[in-house]
């Protein structure tokens, strides 16, 4: 029973819908005790998820309850914050059967699985091991949603998103694959004031992408108009070398960003403030700059936490990526041990779109909009975590909407990918697939 069921969400190209683009049907293994579904839509300004648990509530409960029962687990649980329970009209934590919805506080960084396993389980993933070493396997709010297609043998084609910031309001929408940035704003009258940047993501870990270039992808979770002057942007747009320069000359040893960090606080081997100020010293030990694989770079450090305007979290990529080109990896722990004040150092969601300059655009009100689809549609070979796979269809073929296009490659990590529109192949490049609509 649990073959079938990965063998039909790999078949339909399920992958998260909410992060990296992790192949869903490798994360289904044996010994799962909690399917935890994150709704709890950690960054700001974001209302995807949120849309879906209004509209698909029914259909989301019905797909955890096969997964729960296909999987062996014990039950499943949806994350939602205690916010987003009000507006849901939940005034309590609701058990359904196996199912049970548990909230969390109105924080950041809820959406990080670790602590999001905290917050609704009260279980730790020691550091450096996956959700899957204290039985729990965490889903995307949409990514559960695209499992209930996959259980109706319908594969990923469309991507819901939240398009939003400096707009006249707050969009939730539903496009095909592929669909330029461009189409998405030119239907909704939308310019993009020269002051502006557009984020693919949230306000603290969105990317910065071309509007006139970009398309839309599986884990496109949002397009964000920011003003330039917000401090999300600024700190997007600093140089490495800049935060390198910042690191050696301005850090105080006040160890803010360590006492703030939520993956210290579970009990992870990080201390940022030491990172930064051996990279300062400019050494080369190994020991410390190990932390660096346990960031989840959510950006507390330098968002929140640090008087000094440095960016550790930079850093700590620049970090990460050496010792891995070295062959060094992450140690795993047997257990680690929740620090005690973490309940009182919680991001208050609050404070942190204060603190990033996007109070502004933080609407509880949503308008759902259908706009038409694109003349042509370009579909990345790469849209997932692993390899990109290879091209099934060549210029010329007519293609219909679900029809597979892309495939991993041979013992590759990755995921099936398919048309999105009905339409013809006018050209295949070694990233992209673009088909024309018809």
């Amino acid at each position: 029973m649990m073959q079938t069921l990965k063998n039909l969400i790999q078949k339909a190209g399920v992958v998260g819908a909410g992060g990296a683009g992790f192949p869903t049907h490798v994360k289904l293994a044996d010994n799962i005790e909690t399917i935890l579904i994150n709704g709890t839509e950690c960054e700001p300004l974001l209302k995807t998820d949120f849309y879906l648990l209004c509209e698909e509530r029914d259909r989301l409960e019905s797909a955890l309850q096969t997964l729960v029962e296909q999987t062996g687990a014990k039950n499943g649980v949806i994350g939602i914050k205690k916010h987003t329970a009000e507006l849901l009209g939940m005034t309590e934590e609701v058990t359904h059967g196996s199912i049970s919805y548990r909230f969390t506080g109105d924080i950041y960084p809820s959406g990080d699985e670790v602590v999001l396993i905290q917050e609704t389980l009260n279980k730790t993933v020691p550091a450096g091991r996956l959700p899957i070493s204290v039985g729990v396997v965490v889903m995307n709010v949409e990514t559960l949603y695209n499992v209930a297609n996959a259980l109706e043998d319908t594969p990923v084609t469309h991507k819901f998103l939240t398009v939003g910031g400096k707009t006249d309001k707050t969009y939730v929408m539903k496009v095909p694959v592929g669909t330029p940035v461009s189409h998405i704003f030119k239907s909704l009258n939308i310019t993009v004031p020269q002051n502006c940047t557009v984020l693919d993501g949230g306000p603290m870990m969105g990317n910065i992408i071309n509007p006139n270039t970009a398309v839309v992808t599986k884990t496109t979770k949002s397009l964000l108009l920011i003003e330039d002057n917000t401090l999300c942007i600024r700190l997007k747009t600093r140089s490495l070398a800049d935060a390198l320069h910042r690191a050696s000359g301005n850090c105080c040893g006040c160890r803010m960003c360590t006492d703030m960090c939520p993956r210290y606080l579970m009990g992870y081997p990080i201390e940022p403030h030491k990172i930064v100020q051996r990279l300062s010293a400019k050494a080369t030990d190994t020991k410390t700059f190990m932390g660096a694989f346990y960031c989840s770079n959510c950006g507390v450090c330098q968002t929140i936490a640090c008087p000094q305007n440095i960016s550790p979290n930079r850093l700590f990529a620049r970090v990460k990526a050496e010792l891995i080109k070295n062959g060094v990896k992450a140690e795993m722990a047997e257990q680690s041990t929740v620090i005690a004040e973490r309940v009182y150092r919680r991001v208050p969601v609050k404070r942190l779109v204060n603190r990033l300059g996007v109070r502004k655009y933080y609407r509880d009100e949503y308008e759902f909009i259908e706009i038409p689809n694109p003349s042509q549609v370009t579909i990345p070979f790469k849209q997932h975590i692993g390899a990109p796979g290879e091209a099934v269809v060549k210029v010329g073929d007519s293609v219909t909407v679900g029809q597979l296009i892309i495939r991993p490659k041979e013992n590759a990590l990755g995921a099936n990918i398919h048309s999105s529109v009905n339409g013809r192949v006018t050209q295949v490049t070694e990233a992209s697939i673009m088909i024309t609509v018809s």
